[in-house]
């Protein structure tokens, strides 16, 4: 079982709430991402220029992801709220 499995119900519906935690979960996942590859960034040599720009452009792309996921989970609980 992974840790997503919880939130979603047997018949394939996710509940308000189990939306809300896999939306948090993703925001979580691309903040450790972008953590990760800033150490990768950082333990990198300069020489390294194609690696580091290969890394760069991940980084960019989970930074993106993590904004898009903050605002997933931000409509979610909204929504969760007026309900």
């Amino acid at each position: 079982m992974d840790k997503y499995s919880p939130v979603v119900r047997t018949s394939g519906r996710g509940t308000r709430s189990g939306f809300a935690e896999a939306a948090d979960s993703i925001e979580a996942d691309f903040s450790d991402l972008i953590a990760i590859l800033d150490r990768q960034l950082a333990s990198l040599p300069a020489a390294e220029t194609q690696a580091r720009s290969h890394i760069q452009q991940a980084k960019a792309a989970a930074e993106r992801g993590l904004r898009v996921s903050q605002e997933l989970s931000s409509i979610v609980k909204e929504r969760a709220a007026r309900a």
